[in-house]
């Protein structure tokens, strides 16, 4: 769900399986007071998946300029958190993080989480995020993933007294990383649900009501907000400590002001379930998969695609560039650029800059390279610094009034790999739509 693509959607696909219908008879007299509070236990694995859809438009100004762009975002997660530890002065919680699909506007836009195992640990107001064995993602990433350490276990604070047919206000906050784009900095949540129903034996409610979402923060240099008003309805299972199913549907307001102003409405639709047992044990083993995120890079005006697990690489706005996060420490990049060069004859500039790159690598290797841009060049060659190796391996395209540089730079080790990944983006590099 993500301003960059409806702020970033990390949510998804929806389990049919939840709570039992409540019955009328299952209801206590309206004047008795039920518990409808929970926490989750310690040391139980709980599958939680989920759906997101949104659709809409942005309507972005900068000075005289005016663009409408379609919003039309779908999200599927799948994770499994389970309480490690909780004592008065420490806990511990894990999140399995199964699938996380997205689509913008019928384009691939996983982000680089499926696989993840994150570790939160708390002692008093610290918290901190540690990675399982080998896994990494860029900074951004990373900050929206530690944004979710309250809503692992995936539970709310509902009233411990509460009556049929009566209202409660239940903040939403613990679980708004979730519910919302979690592309900005600050998310929250607040909902006024009325009990419908409670069933003694099991612990089980069902809220419904009302709920006002807001998301707040900066993308690319625009001060964004985005308000989402909704209905809500909740179910929950009090005897097994989770919420069975959570439903938000309604309308986004968005705004923003910056170097760009932004406006946008559309509506959204979020739904979640949860089980416990055999699927959640089975849904931690699953081996991750990874579809091919397609990347469209305005500044360069070109798209291309690549497994998910290359992620964004920050601070480097100017020439967008992207990291393979599976090797750990292994170092793989690859960069598109954008070059402004005459390409009115492609021959002469490519052995023009393959005489220029021989001047400092001896070694380069040459090869005839085509993509869905047309005929183009590569070079590889092996460059040294203060005695690290490093692979480098550049393919050039002419791309109407200028070229287009796709480039890897690698560690030795992580290099085969990397570049096999490259050649087969080659195919997906095409330029995008006027």
């Amino acid at each position: 769900m993500t301003l960059r693509s409806f702020v970033r959607l990390i949510t998804a696909s929806t389990f049919l399986l939840g709570a039992a219908p409540l019955r009328a008879q299952d209801a206590p007299a309206a004047s008795d007071t039920v518990d409808t509070s929970f926490h989750a236990p310690l040391h139980r694995p709980l599958l939680v998946t989920g759906t997101l859809k949104v659709a809409g438009k942005m309507i972005l100004k900068a000075d005289a300029r005016e663009i409408t762009r379609p919003v039309n975002a779908t999200g599927d997660m799948e994770f499994v958190d389970e309480i490690l530890t909780s004592t008065k002065d420490e806990s511990s919680a894990s999140r399995t993080i199964v699938k996380s699909f997205g689509t913008d506007n019928g384009d691939i836009s996983d982000p680089p989480f499926n696989g993840l195992t994150l570790t939160f640990t708390q002692k008093g107001k610290d918290v901190t995020m540690a990675f399982g064995a080998g896994q990494m993602t860029g900074k951004d990433d990373a900050d929206a993933l530690f944004r979710e350490w309250s809503s692992v276990g995936f539970w709310l604070p509902l009233p411990a007294k509460a009556r049929i047919g009566e209202s409660y206000t239940v903040s939403l906050n613990q679980i708004a990383t979730l519910l919302l784009s979690n592309d900005l900095q600050e998310n929250t949540g607040e909902a006024r649900l009325r009990l419908d129903a409670f069933d003694a034996e099991k612990s089980a409610a069902r809220f419904r009501g009302k709920a006002t979402l807001t998301e707040k923060g900066d993308v690319g240099g625009i001060a964004s907000t985005i308000t989402y008003d909704c209905d809500c309805m909740i179910e929950t299972l009090g005897a097994e400590g989770r919420i069975a199913s959570l439903t938000i549907t309604g309308a986004f307001k968005a705004e923003g002001s910056g170097a760009v102003a932004l406006r946008g409405s559309g509506t959204y639709a979020v739904t979640f379930r949860t089980q416990i047992g055999a699927p959640a044990e089975a849904a931690r083993r699953q081996k991750p998969v990874y579809r091919d995120h397609v990347r469209a890079i305005e500044s360069v005006g070109a798209k291309f695609s690549l497994p998910s697990y290359w992620g964004e690489v920050q601070g480097l706005e100017v020439t967008p560039s992207f990291r393979r996060c599976l090797d750990g420490n292994a170092i793989a990049i690859v960069s598109l650029q954008r070059v402004d060069e005459n390409c009115a004859d492609p021959k002469a500039y490519y052995q023009a800059l393959l005489e220029k790159l021989k001047t400092s690598y001896k070694d380069i290797k040459v090869e005839k390279v085509t993509s869905p841009l047309g005929a183009g060049q590569a070079y590889s060659f092996e460059s040294e610094s203060d005695g690290k190796k490093t692979m480098v391996h550049s393919e050039i395209y002419p791309l109407g009034d200028h070229s287009v540089i796709v480039k890897l730079v690698a560690d030795p080790k992580a290099y085969p790999a990397a570049l096999q990944e490259l050649v087969k983006a080659r195919s997906t590099l095409k330029p995008l739509p006027k």
